[in-house]
């Protein structure tokens, strides 16, 4: 049973409550990156704040993103195979998709872009494809190599990502190939992952303008790629991460135990302690609150409790 109200601090369980915010006590460390710039030191402080559920009950909910048009979450669970989406406050709205290998239904899927709010993206693993739709969650059309063949799983898409072109961006979970697709769908380029210094498979994708960030498994780096798929660095103090997040002038990590923020630069600016005991699978940002999601839940976390007083 999935439960959608919103739970009041004060009834939070102890494990739900975060220990956020900066100023003064234990720092994050320093570091210098591969490109020999030194990485910014944050510091942190114990503070109780409680980090509000949304929604509990999921079944291994993989991702989620915020439509940044209307603020609507959207939620991908592997275990139901479908899209759920909710409000702000928790309530349902709608919900996408049965498992099947016609369109809008889904096996297994992994990965999603609300890109500008006109558009959605999603990864449907083992029907080896990217599935297309609107902001009215109307099918438009299913993006795959050419030569792919839903029979044999010869494309299996994870995390995806959509630049302001309207160009794709994904990985493939078998072949550890980053994949590069226009926007009618038409295949541009394949880089092989596996001969730069990421270690495969691939959790998390963002992109800014020309460049790619690149969230790895294996020690849960930020990396830096070109457009091109070309290595660039990687971001220290980005290790442990285990979901990443998009914002205009930053992005957001978040790993066990710990929150942080860098710019686009590479340079750390605020790190926060949490309290969320399950691994998180996703992180998206919205207009009033970051989202963390866990295969089980979605955690609201306030602007305020994480904006320099």
């Amino acid at each position: 049973m999935i439960f959608f109200r919103m739970m009041a601090p004060g009834r939070l369980p102890v494990l739900l409550l975060a220990l956020l915010a900066w100023g003064c006590g234990t720092t994050s460390g320093s570091g210098v990156n591969e490109t020999g710039e030194g990485a910014e030191t944050a510091q942190t402080v114990e503070e109780e704040l409680p980090w509000p559920v949304l929604v509990s009950g999921l079944r291994d909910a993989a991702a989620l993103d915020v439509v940044p048009t209307d603020g609507r979450i959207l939620i991908l669970e592997r275990g139901r195979h479908r899209l759920l989406v909710i409000g702000d406050d928790g309530t349902r709205l709608d919900s996408l998709g049965v498992r099947g290998r016609g369109n809008y239904r889904f096996d297994t899927p992994e990965s999603l872009d609300a890109t500008n709010g006109l558009q959605l993206f999603v990864s449907d693993l083992n029907n080896g494809r990217v599935q297309q739709f609107d902001r009215r969650l109307s099918y438009l059309s299913s993006i795959k190599p050419s030569g792919a063949a839903d029979s044999d799983g010869f494309f299996r898409p994870g995390p995806l990502v959509v630049n302001t072109f309207g160009e794709l961006f994904v990985t493939d979970a078998d072949s550890g190939e980053l994949l590069r697709f226009d926007r009618n769908g038409r295949l541009l380029q394949r880089t092989d992952l596996r001969d730069s210094e990421l270690m495969l498979p691939v959790r998390g994708m963002l992109v800014r303008e020309d460049v790619l960030f690149i969230l790895e498994s294996g020690r849960g780096l930020v990396h830096e790629l070109g457009s091109q798929g070309s290595w660039r660095r990687f971001i220290a103090g980005t290790e442990g991460s285990m979901a990443v997040a998009a914002e205009r002038d930053l992005f957001w990590v978040i790993s066990a135990g710990e929150l942080a923020a860098f710019s686009w630069e590479g340079r750390e600016m605020q790190r926060f302690r949490h309290g969320i005991s399950e691994p998180a699978t996703g992180l998206a940002a919205g207009v009033e609150a970051l989202y963390v999601l866990t295969a089980t839940a979605v955690y609201r976390i306030p602007r305020s409790a994480i904006t320099e007083g």
